[in-house]
């Protein structure tokens, strides 16, 4: 890394596009904004459609990491399940990202 790159480092962006069109935004941009994965490390990941219907789930193998939730909705079959539709992401009870953003 270039002294200007440590000196000026990029913007943590406000959501992850991800395969499936879902933006995830559960990663802290600053250290005063709350990290939504806190706690819900061993959550399942559950995806779902425009009328609340589950299309998508999955528990995780070892405990979820921001880039582990973005790999995994990125697999075919949530992006089929997805299938340019509205959809949200939720990891338990707690929503993490969504198609409309």
């Amino acid at each position: 890394m270039s002294k200007f790159e440590e000196e000026n480092p990029l913007p943590i962006p406000a959501y992850v596009s991800t395969a499936c069109g879902i933006a995830v935004v559960a990663r802290p941009r600053k250290a005063s904004e709350p990290d939504l994965l806190a706690g819900l490390e061993n959550a399942i990941l559950v995806v779902k459609g425009p009328t609340d219907n589950v299309v998508f789930s999955v528990s995780p193998s070892l405990p979820w990491t921001h880039d582990a939730i973005v790999t995994a909705l990125g697999h075919e079959d949530v992006v089929r399940a997805v299938n340019d539709d509205v959809a949200d992401a939720y990891l338990g009870d707690c929503w993490i990202g969504s198609t409309e953003l």
